[in-house]
């Protein structure tokens, strides 16, 4: 019988013998896979080609009773009905890819929140990226006493101690409002709940333009929540009512298309009787259907440094917590008029 030749089974393949067919010690393959030491470019490019080669898997369990991770993080999103929520899982499943890491997706209902913080109890999750924490969340309370490695992104909580990644929100409003307001506009606005940071914060920026109770009547401001239902409701109500506005300021695209259909069912026009602002800029904010004008914020690069963040945090838990703000930008369509605005979304 002759001996067996070539490269060895994949399903036995270890890093001793990728190092051997790259000229590497075990230590360098090592670097190159956890990423966590510097290796030269020509190094790197032997042992991955060795890896590509032998067809190397690594072993999980093992690494994961080595370095105490499971590799795995958990995301907690809010309605997956929504557009947003899918563009920004599908950034941050990218990015935690890219870092070798896998993603347990929780959905916002029933307790998802809890049941992300049981996970990360029991050992089956490194840390939670939430995307959709509120003040009143008592969960997060609890994950952050006892100092789970959280990130919130798209998201803040006052006085949380955590890293936070989102756009300017306020800034973001605020230019909304003054759009709004250098053409004349009588606005009214629907907005999310008032414990998402992301209402009250883009509600307080367009306020700074149409404070309530005085350029804008109270009657006009309503907080529910974000979905289409409830942009189509207050577009009916308001627009059926005494003094209709001209111009609704919608704080997330869901919602925009809600009052855009609404409106469309009432036979009003868009934009000659009204116009509609909405948030975010999710794809379908460009189809033909909507074409609609909306503040664009960088969910992408939001997504990325979400995971950077994480990833830092878990490599140094004491490091100082960082506070990611960026600009967001208003993207004119076909639902508004003119194109002249003050913006004064810059990055941060």
């Amino acid at each position: 019988m002759s001996e067996r030749s070539g490269p060895p089974a994949k399903s036995n393949v270890s890093s001793v013998d990728v190092a051997a067919l790259a000229g590497v010690s075990q230590a360098t393959v090592s670097r190159v896979l956890t990423g966590k030491n510097p290796v030269s470019p020509a190094t790197r490019a032997k042992v991955e080609q060795a890896l590509s080669e032998l067809g190397y898997q690594p072993n999980l369990l093992a690494r994961a009773l080595k370095t105490q991770r499971t590799g795995t993080i958990a995301v907690v999103i809010a309605d997956i009905t929504n557009p947003f929520y899918p563009e920004i899982v599908q950034a941050l499943s990218a990015e935690l890819a890219a870092s070798e890491h896998r993603m347990l997706l929780w959905t916002d209902v029933s307790d998802s929140h809890a049941e992300a913080f049981e996970a990360f109890q029991q050992g089956l999750v490194d840390g939670i990226i939430f995307t959709t924490a509120t003040s009143d969340s008592p969960t997060l309370e609890r994950a952050l006493t006892e100092q789970t490695p959280i990130v919130l992104v798209n998201r803040t909580v006052q006085d949380a101690e955590c890293d936070t990644v989102t756009s300017d929100n306020v800034s973001g409003g605020r230019t909304v409002g003054r759009y709004f307001a250098d053409h004349g506009r009588t606005p009214a606005v629907i907005s999310g709940p008032e414990t998402a940071s992301t209402s009250s914060e883009r509600v307080a920026g367009f306020c700074e333009v149409f404070p309530v109770g005085t350029a804008m009547p109270e009657r006009r401001l309503e907080h529910a929540d974000f979905s289409h239902d409830a942009g189509a409701r207050f577009c009916r109500k308001i627009l059926t009512g005494d003094d209709p506005p001209n111009a609704i300021f919608a704080t997330n695209d869901l919602t925009a298309f809600g009052v855009i259909d609404a409106a469309t069912q009432l036979g009003v026009r868009i934009p000659e009787d009204l116009w509609v602002v909405g948030y975010d800029d999710v794809d379908m904010a460009s189809w033909a259907a909507f074409d609609l004008t909306t503040v664009r914020q960088p969910s992408r690069l939001m997504a990325a440094k979400a995971v950077s963040l994480l990833r830092d945090r878990l490599d140094d838990p004491e490091r100082p917590y960082e506070h990611l703000r960026f600009g967001s930008e208003l993207i004119i369509r076909g639902t508004s008029g003119p194109t002249s605005v003050r913006s004064d979304t810059t990055p941060s």
